[in-house]
């Protein structure tokens, strides 16, 4: 998977405003990730165990539930 998802997740570790801006506005959010069209696929999946296992990353319980909230909404 691409650097620029497992960098979003990064910001999303790191920034609980910025993790409640992405579950209250997703596609607002989407559109200034720079993200490419399949990391968005995974990302908006709302699995955070497919996320975790494209990105090989460990995903903590907070950027869990976004991707879980985010998945609900789109």
């Amino acid at each position: 998977m691409g650097e620029h998802l497992n960098e979003y997740l990064d910001i999303l570790e790191e920034d609980p405003k910025y993790r409640d801006f992405v579950k209250n506005d997703p596609h607002q959010a989407m559109s200034e990730a720079r993200l490419s069209h399949d990391e968005k696929a995974v990302f908006l999946s709302g699995d955070p165990d497919k996320v975790a296992k494209e990105t090989g990353k460990t995903l903590s319980p907070a950027v869990r539930d976004v991707i879980t909230e985010v998945g609900k909404h789109l």
